[in-house]
């Protein structure tokens, strides 16, 4: 009988280089174990540690996750999806602003970018622009590229929280393609 339950296996690029290995580190009063993970592709690397109740094999062209939780395989491997396919391809995404008088005028200051979002001031974000580009399309519209998904996103949701989107009017920060949903105002009384 096999210790591991559940396994699913991915077939790795020609353009990534997968290095793996074992490892632990000292956590108060215990030592954790844990399999780091080297994902080297076009646009860079990434490295990640996964618990050693999951447990990566690399064999040719194809990565195999274990382990007796379903629910860590799947999650695992749409991680690895993510960093391979974010390494491997890229990804882009792109935000814009609506409203009279809102639009993005940003300054790279080091690694330091300065957004005018319709404040009286100006948002200081710390960035580091070796995981990612950021162009300014139109007065309106940022649009960025990065091979990291995570920090990509979490970016976008950090300047997106500054101006959050009203519902009522349509106005703040929101995704290239998504479609705002109007609430009803008041209703007349007859």
């Amino acid at each position: 009988m096999s210790l591991f339950f559940y396994n699913k296996s991915y077939k790795i690029p020609k353009s990534v280089v997968i290095k793996l290995l074992g490892g632990y580190y000292s956590l108060y009063y215990k030592i954790v174990y844990y399999h780091f993970i080297w994902i080297f592709g076009i646009f860079g690397y990434i490295k990640k540690r996964f618990p050693t109740i999951i447990s990566l094999s690399l064999k040719t062209n194809w990565l195999f996750i274990q382990s007796n939780k379903k629910s860590k395989v799947l999650s695992v491997y749409k991680i690895l999806n993510n960093i391979i396919f974010g390494l491997s391809k890229g990804f882009s995404y792109s935000i814009k602003i609506i409203g009279v008088g809102y639009k993005f005028k940003y300054t790279l200051n080091k690694n330091w970018m300065l957004v005018k979002l319709g404040f009286s001031h100006f948002f200081r974000i710390k960035l580091s622009l070796s995981e990612f580009k950021i162009l300014l399309l139109k007065k309106n519209v940022l649009a960025f590229f990065g091979f990291d998904k995570q920090l990509l996103t979490n970016l976008i949701f950090f300047i997106k929280s500054f101006r959050k989107l009203d519902s009522y009017k349509i106005k703040g920060i929101m995704f290239f393609n998504e479609i705002p949903i109007l609430k009803p105002g008041k209703k007349e009384q007859v």
